[in-house]
């Protein structure tokens, strides 16, 4: 950085604003960090202070977020100051615009992602490096030129080619214009009607109002005209609008211009075009507030996260601004934008007006040919060379279009599609959400009144034909005495609190039961399970206090990609096991790493999937599967069972192929004991 910068953080959390400090001052050489805990605080700091960047959190013991920068925005000493909102509640657009209507230059959500956060910062600093130069320039321009006009005539013809140089100069970098006292338009520059996108006879003599865009509040405006008809320099950047409809941001300065006797005469505005600078999705919103039918396509490179950890910033920024510039030449004729969009986390932002007669089938092969050629291209940067493939998501409409495709990028990376059509999706997750919602309160009133159960489903010996083994099986009886299968509430419960309250109750249930029968009893669980301290300890213990019960009690493991802690899960297994309990992989055959899992866990049982059991009887495929498995599990002394036998036939043929258990419908159903 080439300047000393005062960073002021507000948090009412202390160690947020520690963790801010520490990020700042490690990231930042020249950089003082000034903390307070709340908008009190914060006053003082910037009373005593210079501050040129705010990190302000939005909720604030009495007096909040917003209210602080309100007052800030109506002080003229302080008004010009960036915020950056931070704020774990207030993530609803309503919010964001209102942070933005009051001056703010972003709006970050907590958790922070501290790489988004030093990356934004820096891009801060550089925007307030031109800001520091350009206004040390044009305040000394300005009191130049403000002497100059109460000099002498004869003065005044002296440095007439100065000024002519400078007007020059101005013209040809600013976007210019004059306006008498009452804000008529007397004069504008070439770059004026550049951006506006008026000509010259359509702007003089009518009111500057004539750019003035209905999102900027009126505020905005009030104040100004208050500012310079106190004869002071406004500065600000405002959101102007074009003849088109489009939107663009200036940084402007607005400078009375006073007589001999300092009456003003007139007012000239100096702007600079911060397109560039402004945040890009906030200008995407823009742009498509502006279009009567939008059509909205967003773009994500492919394992952006992946590419983040595998270089560094620098070539990060240079990769998102090579494909920048060159997307827009591979999209097919019949696609055509004119801009593109440069969003956070290596996605990218395209948006124009929807075409009469669209067809989503043709729309999405036209975006099949926009991959191929994406992928076609070698992006090069030095001797790097970088391939790369972009998800898709695109919408059409005028409600929620922006949340609508955001939603059908995550779909896309969740599900590894290639192309989203994503109208509707709000309302889907909305009404997916409001069942969630139903589900997680079915959940709680049936812990708290008891009536989350088991069933067990009997193991039979293939050899004997008798019941050996029950599988422990929960349900949930609801409101209305139905009883409840778990793949209608466990998902949910996953993600809720209540998940584990729920492996209790199996667990107690489980135990319960080890004293009504002599049989052997299974009890599904999940990595999410065993990395919970209580439930796991739980376990341990009693198995230990229970050698008895550790013998009869198989633990089934369920498939489970969100592993986290695996060296804990062997652990466990390896513990239980030393206890003398037993270990089943549960769907075996039907997950990515089965048969690295053997290894791992060193089962004492394999069950076999369903979804090969069932067509074993009329899928060759399948019964070689089933075959090969129940044959590697004889040689290794792994016992077998088969499920979802649901009729004679597939029972037949899983004996016949030697395989140790079978458990299913046709066998019996799941029931109390």
């Amino acid at each position: 950085m080439l300047y000393h910068y005062n960073v002021l953080v507000v948090d009412d959390y202390k160690e947020n604003v520690d963790s801010l400090k520490t990020l700042l001052q490690n990231s930042f050489e020249k950089l003082s960090v000034f903390t307070a805990y709340d908008a009190f605080q914060a006053r003082k700091h910037v009373q005593q202070n210079s501050i040129d960047l705010i990190l302000l959190d939005v909720k604030l013991p009495k007096k909040d977020g917003y209210t602080f920068a309100k007052e800030l925005a109506e002080d003229p000493k302080t008004r010009s100051i960036p915020i950056v909102f931070l704020t774990a509640f207030f993530t609803d657009e309503e919010f964001v615009n209102k942070g933005l209507d009051l001056g703010a230059v972003d709006y970050i959500t907590k958790p922070i992602s501290y790489r988004e956060l030093k990356k934004k910062l820096k891009i801060y600093f550089k925007i307030l490096e031109k800001q520091k130069e350009y206004d040390g320039d044009l305040e000394r321009i300005i009191e130049e030129k403000t002497k100059e006009l109460h000099q002498s005539h004869a003065i005044l013809k002296n440095r007439a080619k100065e000024l002519e140089v400078y007007q020059n100069a101005l013209e040809e970098s600013d976007i210019v214009s004059k306006t008498d006292t009452k804000g008529r338009i007397t004069y504008v520059n070439e770059r004026f009607c550049q951006v506006s996108g008026y000509r010259p006879e359509e702007l003089l003599g009518r009111s500057h109002n004539i750019v003035r865009h209905p999102d900027t509040p009126a505020e905005v405006f009030e104040q100004m005209w208050q500012t310079i008809q106190n004869k002071e320099v406004f500065k600000g950047i405002i959101k102007n609008r074009r003849k088109d409809g489009t939107s663009y941001h200036v940084d402007s300065t607005i400078v009375p211009i006073l007589d001999k006797d300092d009456k003003i005469v007139e007012y000239i505005g100096i702007r600079h075009y911060v397109e560039s600078i402004m945040n890009q999705k906030q200008m995407l919103k823009d742009s498509i507030k502006a279009l009567k039918h939008p059509f909205l396509l967003l773009a994500e490179i492919e394992d952006f996260a992946q590419l983040e950890d595998f270089y560094d910033n620098e070539i990060i920024e240079r990769i998102e601004q090579e494909f920048a510039a060159k997307v827009l030449d591979y999209l097919p004729d019949e696609l055509f934008f004119d801009k593109v969009y440069r969003l956070d986390n290596g996605q990218f932002g395209f948006v124009k007006e929807r075409e009469s007669g669209f067809c989503e089938r043709d729309t999405i092969e036209k975006l099949q040919e926009f991959q191929r050629n994406i992928k076609a291209y070698r992006l090069h940067l030095e001797d790097l060379e970088y391939n790369i493939a972009v998800h898709l998501s695109f919408a059409h409409g005028e409600d929620e279009i922006y949340k609508n495709a955001k939603l059908g990028l995550k779909r896309a990376r969740y599900e590894k599609s290639s192309i989203v059509f994503a109208n509707d999706l709000i309302q889907q997750s909305k009404l997916r959400a409001k069942r969630n919602i139903n589900t997680i309160k079915m959940i709680k009133e049936a812990i708290e009144n008891q009536r989350v159960i088991s069933r067990f489903h009997g193991i039979f010996n293939n050899k004997t034909g008798e019941v050996e083994k029950y599988e422990s099986l929960v349900r949930l009886i609801d409101g209305g005495g139905r009883e409840i299968a778990p793949y209608f509430f466990i998902p949910t419960a996953k993600k809720g609190k209540y998940y584990t309250q729920i492996t209790d109750i199996v667990f107690e249930n489980s135990l319960r039961a080890l004293e009504k029968t002599k049989k052997d009893i299974s009890i599904n669980i999940s990595s999410l399970d065993i990395e919970n301290t209580g439930i796991r300890n739980g376990i341990i213990n009693h198995l230990k206090k229970r050698p008895d019960h550790a013998k009869r009690l198989i633990f089934e493991l369920l498939e489970d990609e969100d592993m986290k802690d695996f060296e804990r899960v062997k652990a466990f297994i390896a513990t239980i096991k030393g206890l003398g309990a037993r270990i089943a992989i549960d769907d075996f055959g039907s997950g990515y790493s089965s048969f690295e899992r053997l290894i791992d866990f060193k089962p004492d049982i394999l069950k076999i999937d369903g979804s090969l059991i069932k067509n074993i009887t009329s899928d060759r495929f399948s019964k070689n599967v089933v075959e090969t498995i129940q044959t590697f599990a004889q040689k290794e002394g792994i016992v077998t069972v088969a499920e979802f036998v649901a009729d004679e036939e597939i029972y037949k043929l899983v004996c016949q192929l030697g395989v140790d258990y079978s458990q299913g419908f046709f066998l019996g159903k799941p029931n109390p004991l």
